[in-house]
C-alpha cells in the first residue's frame, strides 16, 4: 500500500512540479547623495593700495567710488553666510596701522537682492553701510529664499575708504595725521570666509 501511495501522490505532484516559473522580481535599490558645493573666488581687486600723500589725505583721508574696491562670488548648492575678518596692518618694524581706520560698504552685483535673498551687513539694501575692518563681521547672511546659486546670482563688492571722517565716527579713531602714523608701507589682510548653513 506504502508504494501505491507513494505513486499516487508523485503522479499528482508531478505536474506541479514541471510547470516552469513564469515570473520572479527582485529589488534595485536606487540611492543619490547630496555633498554641499561651495566656492567663493575673488574675481578682481585682490590686493587694494591706498597712498596717503598729501595733508587733505592724512585728515580727511582716503575714498573714490572708481579705486579701492574687490568683487568677488559665490557658488553655492545651499544657503550660506560670508564672514569677513581683518589683520591689523603694520610695516614689518614694528609700526601699527589699526585695521579700524578703514572701513567699508557691500554692494550687489548678482540677481539675488540683498532683503529678499540675504542681507548685506544686517541691512535689506544695496549699497549696505558703512562698517570697519578690525573685527570678524557677517557681511552676508541668507534670509527669505536663501542664496544658493551660480556666480551670476552671487556677485558682490567691497568699497574700501581709509581715515575718511565717516570712518573715524564709527570706529573712534582721531584722523590719520593726529594719530601719527609714521611714513611706511603698511601690510595686513582681509579675508572672507563662505560658510554653508544647515
Amino acid at each position: 500500500m506504502k508504494p501505491t501511495l507513494l505513486f499516487t501522490l508523485w503522479f499528482l505532484l508531478a505536474p506541479l512540479m514541471l510547470v516552469a516559473q513564469t515570473s520572479d522580481d527582485d529589488d534595485i535599490q536606487v540611492t543619490a547623495s547630496f555633498a554641499s558645493s561651495l566656492d567663493l573666488t575673488i574675481t578682481s581687486g585682490s590686493q587694494v593700495n591706498f597712498v596717503v600723500a598729501t595733508t587733505g589725505e592724512y585728515t580727511g583721508g582716503v575714498a573714490s567710488p572708481y579705486n579701492y574696491f574687490s568683487d568677488f562670488t559665490v557658488t553655492a548648492s545651499t544657503s550660506f553666510k560670508v564672514i569677513l575678518s581683518a589683520t591689523d596692518f603694520n610695516d614689518g618694524e614694528g609700526n601699527t596701522l589699526p585695521a579700524e581706520n578703514f572701513g567699508y560698504r557691500l554692494y550687489d552685483n548678482g540677481t539675488h537682492v540683498a532683503g529678499v535673498d540675504h542681507l548685506l551687513l544686517g541691512g535689506v539694501v544695496s549699497p549696505s553701510a558703512l562698517a570697519i575692518l578690525g573685527q570678524d563681521t557677517e557681511i552676508i547672511t541668507p534670509m527669505g529664499n536663501g542664496n544658493a546659486g551660480t556666480a551670476a546670482a552671487n556677485t558682490f563688492r567691497i568699497h574700501f575708504e581709509l581715515g575718511t571722517p565717516a570712518t573715524r565716527a564709527l570706529s573712534g579713531l582721531p584722523s590719520l595725521l593726529e594719530q601719527g602714523i609714521a611714513p611706511a608701507t603698511y601690510s595686513g589682510v582681509v579675508t572672507l570666509t563662505a560658510m554653508a548653513m544647515p
